[in-house]
């Protein structure tokens, strides 16, 4: 017999493909319990890593948004002061009519009267306008300091008209005439300034 028959035989032997199905089943098993399990957790490190990721990218961001508040703080403070003092939360005509009180003498005018009506909602939430009516008598140059101490008050006040009488051809600028300002006061809910965003001491995310 020739060693090719033999060989073929020798390979259908069962004893050799006996051993061919343990070595087989014994790289299925090694397989299934090494290497998918591995495959598995490698798996679930990346997806772990992915997460901090982005958990370390939204704490930089939160930090970052924590710094810029905080140092604008003192601005954002200065500017609802300021606000608050132009567009007060109460009407406050009283105040105000004192307030005209003084800028009428201040202006070289004499006062004559003051008329506040009923204040109505205006544009915006919240925010109310009330007229205020100034009359006056005085010469026309004390009436433009009256104008330009109106626009410089700490309040908005806004002029909305000016009528003046008296006068005529060949009168001079020292002639009294009598001024009628009507004027427009606000008052708008307090702008509230949030307080700077507070990070979690102790929280951290590593990647690796």
């Amino acid at each position: 017999m020739s060693d090719a028959p033999r060989r073929t035989q020798l390979l259908r032997s069962p004893v050799v493909i006996g051993t061919v199905v343990v070595i087989f089943v014994a790289i299925l098993a090694w397989a299934f319990f090494y290497w998918f399990p591995s495959n598995k957790k490698l798996n679930n490190l990346n997806a772990q890593e992915s997460t901090l990721t982005v958990q370390q990218q939204a704490l930089n961001a939160k930090l970052a948004q924590l710094k810029a508040t905080s140092a604008a703080q003192p601005q954002l403070l200065a500017l609802q002061a300021e606000l608050t003092t132009l567009v007060p939360p109460d009407p406050g005509v009283y105040p105000f009519i004192l307030t005209m009180v003084n800028t009428t003498q201040q202006s070289g005018l004499k006062l004559i009267s003051i008329t506040a009506q009923t204040s109505t909602a205006a544009a915006g939430p919240g925010v109310t306008t009330t007229p205020i009516t100034v009359t006056t008598t005085g010469p026309y140059d004390n009436a433009l300091t009256f104008i330009k101490n109106v626009e410089a008050l700490p309040r908005l006040t806004i002029i909305n008209s000016v009528s003046l009488t008296g006068g005529g051809p060949g009168s001079a600028r020292s002639t009294t005439l009598s001024e009628i300002f009507a004027l427009s006061i606000f008052s708008a809910p307090p702008v509230t300034v949030p307080a700077p965003p507070t990070s979690s001491s102790g929280t951290t995310a590593t990647t690796g």
